[in-house]
């Protein structure tokens, strides 16, 4: 409690309207000073049901609380007899500055639409990949030891047995790739 008591009357000395008791520092409200208060003032001492109920000023019933800076806002008297639809309400917006309706420019079609994209790289359009004229490396060396000519082809050889199975991984591989690089966008 003695905490509370500090940091309100803190703030409400440091508002540039507050007309009360300074704020000491060197004197704060201490437990024992609320201890004090609450054995001379039981009746008085709030509770946790205080908290968490309106405020009411015991002498009346009620206290209107508002927010400061505002007031309570009295809604404009009307003759009782009107029908408040019955009110005819004019807007008068000024004179008119004769701006003309805006125009709207024609629907493209799918290929100006395409254009941009389709027309992005033109060089590529005529590339054509060269044909290759590798083949197969087969290193050869000599040994003078058993005079023998070694010739090493045997991958060569197990490369083109295996080259559709090669192939078609190798598709299927650039397909999966492809698949996910076009569902993640």
């Amino acid at each position: 409690m003695a905490d509370t008591i500090n940091k309100a009357w803190q703030k409400a000395a440091m508002d540039p309207m507050y007309q009360g008791v300074p704020y000491s520092y060197s004197d704060p409200v201490t437990a024992a000073d609320v201890a004090a208060w609450q054995a001379s003032n039981p009746a008085s001492y709030p509770t946790v049901q205080d908290l968490l109920s309106k405020a009411v000023n015991p002498a009346t019933g009620s206290v209107p609380v508002t927010a400061p800076g505002t007031g309570t806002v009295t809604p404009p008297v009307t003759n009782p007899g009107t029908n408040p639809t019955t009110i005819n309400v004019t807007v008068d917006l000024g004179p008119n500055p004769g701006v003309p309706t805006p125009g709207l420019e024609a629907t493209p079609t799918g290929s100006q639409i395409l254009a941009p994209l389709l027309n992005m790289m033109p060089g590529l359009k005529a590339f054509q990949v060269p044909n290759h004229s590798a083949e197969c490396p087969k290193p050869q060396f000599d040994l003078p030891v058993i005079n023998t000519h070694v010739v090493m082809d045997a991958q060569c050889k197990l490369f083109e047995d295996v080259r559709p199975q090669l192939f078609s991984g190798a598709f299927l591989a650039w397909v999966i790739a492809a698949l996910f690089i076009v569902l993640s966008a």
